[in-house]
């Protein structure tokens, strides 16, 4: 792994492509070096470009960390989309995915030090941060629109989707992410995850859809086994 990173990346051909490795240049130099410490003069050595090339796609270093996490967003949300428009799944087989890939995602590498970089410049640096919260994260949205499809389906309503939306999100990655940014050696595996994403889902339905309709689909008739979370007690003072 290290071997990989430390090789030169080989240089880029076309517009489109060197942009590209000047975004993954800016995502491996700005998480290890931070925000201050990163040059564009660095970014530039590290995708094999010039820094007049570097300023001609972003302009200052502000614009590149900015196009640097809207690109590390974007890519997720285009599978949240794909996942919301797949009809072989159901409402709690969509749910449940798309917790499982929220949780897999926010605690990866790549995105836990991108939130540290964050949480130790947005005192000083307001402007990092100033972009990448324009309003309700698209992924509330894609949620919005299944729970949506689910009410209309199956006749029910939902009085304000948006906040649901919002607290199903908060609930299935909120307490996973903070343990990851907490503890470097917090690496939640697949299974944990999994039920993780199963035992929300499930709960979340079970109080959103009414009484009659808990066995639509099939989904709710059995409550997934409780995931043995790592901040119970038991888990805590393990040896």
């Amino acid at each position: 792994m290290n071997e990989h990173r430390s090789a030169a990346p080989p240089r880029p051909r076309g517009r489109a492509s060197k942009r590209e490795a000047i975004l993954a240049a800016s995502v491996e130099l700005f998480n290890s070096q931070g925000y201050e410490l990163t040059s564009m003069d660095a970014v530039a050595a590290r995708a094999g470009v010039s820094k007049t090339t570097v300023y001609a796609h972003f302009g200052d270093k502000l614009a590149l960390y900015h196009a640097m996490a809207e690109r590390a967003v974007t890519i997720l949300d285009v599978d949240f989309d794909q996942l919301r428009g797949d009809d072989s799944l159901t409402t709690f087989g969509k749910l449940t995915t798309l917790a499982t890939m929220l949780v897999e995602s926010l605690t990866s590498e790549t995105f836990i030090a991108f939130h540290r970089v964050m949480i130790l410049e947005a005192r000083d640096k307001p402007d990092l941060t100033s972009r990448l919260v324009p309003g309700a994260p698209h992924v509330v949205d894609v949620v919005m629109a299944i729970l949506h499809e689910d009410a209309v389906r199956l006749g029910y309503e939902i009085r304000d989707v948006h906040a649901h939306a919002a607290l199903f999100v908060r609930i299935a990655a909120a307490t996973f992410e903070v343990d990851a940014l907490l503890d470097a050696d917090f690496h939640p595996d697949d299974e944990l995850v999994s039920r993780h994403a199963a035992w929300v889902t499930h709960m979340f339905l079970k109080n959103v859809r009414p009484v009659s309709l808990w066995e639509a689909d099939g989904d709710l008739t059995t409550a997934p086994p409780a995931p043995d979370y790592l901040w119970l007690a038991e888990r805590v003072h393990r040896d």
